[in-house]
C-alpha cells in the first residue's frame, strides 16, 4: 500500500530557446552563436510517468512484515497472560468464598451448641444446681458464638459479592446457566 503512495504522474510545458546541441551537420559546418536570443523560440512539451521507490522500502519489506507478525504475536501473548491472571483471581476468590462458607457453617453449629448449653445452664440455675458464675460463663460462650457467627456471615457475604463483582454476574445466574 505504501508503494501506491509513491507513484506519480508528471507533465511539463516550457517555451523558449534551446541551447546549442552538436549534430552531424554541425560538425561539418559549426555555427557559433554566442547570443542565446539568436536561436528560434519554440514550445516544448513533455509528459511522463514517474515511479520513485525508495530503496529502504524495498530492502526492509521483509523486516517490516516480520515486525508486524511479532507485534501480533506479542498482543496474543499479552491477552493470554491477562486471561490467566483473571482466571487465577477468579479461582482465589472462589476459594475464599468456599472457606467463608465452611466457616459460616461451623460457626452456625457452634452457635447451636452454645444456645443449647445456655438453655441447659438457665434450667440448672433455676433448679439451683449451678452458681451464677457458671451461668454467666455459658451466657458469655453464647454471646461469643453469636458474634463469631455474624462475623462469619459478613465474611461470606463479602466474599460472595467480590466474586460476583469479578465475574460480572450473580452466582445464581451462573448456576442457572444464564
Amino acid at each position: 500500500m505504501r508503494l501506491l503512495n509513491i507513484v506519480g504522474l508528471s507533465g511539463s510545458y516550457s517555451f523558449g530557446t534551446l541551447p546549442f546541441f552538436s549534430t552531424a551537420a554541425s560538425v561539418d559546418h559549426p555555427e557559433y552563436n554566442y547570443n542565446p536570443f539568436g536561436y528560434g523560440a519554440r514550445a516544448q512539451f513533455s509528459t511522463g510517468v514517474g515511479v520513485a521507490v525508495p530503496l529502504d522500502i524495498i530492502a526492509t519489506r521483509r523486516t517490516t512484515i516480520h515486525r508486524q507478525e511479532l507485534l501480533v504475536n506479542q498482543t496474543v501473548a499479552q491477552r493470554k497472560t491477562q486471561e490467566m491472571t483473571i482466571h487465577q483471581l477468579v479461582i482465589q476468590q472462589y476459594q475464599a468464598l468456599r472457606l467463608a462458607r465452611t466457616m459460616l457453617l461451623n460457626y452456625q453449629d457452634a452457635l447451636q451448641s452454645a444456645n443449647i448449653n445456655k438453655k441447659i445452664a438457665d434450667k440448672r440455675f433455676k433448679e439451683g444446681e449451678i452458681q451464677v458464675d457458671e451461668q454467666m460463663a455459658a451466657l458469655d460462650l453464647y454471646s461469643r458464638a453469636l458474634l463469631a457467627q455474624e462475623d462469619a456471615r459478613n465474611r461470606y457475604q463479602t466474599a460472595q459479592l467480590l466474586l460476583e463483582d469479578l465475574l460480572g454476574t450473580t452466582i445464581n445466574n451462573i448456576m442457572l446457566g444464564k
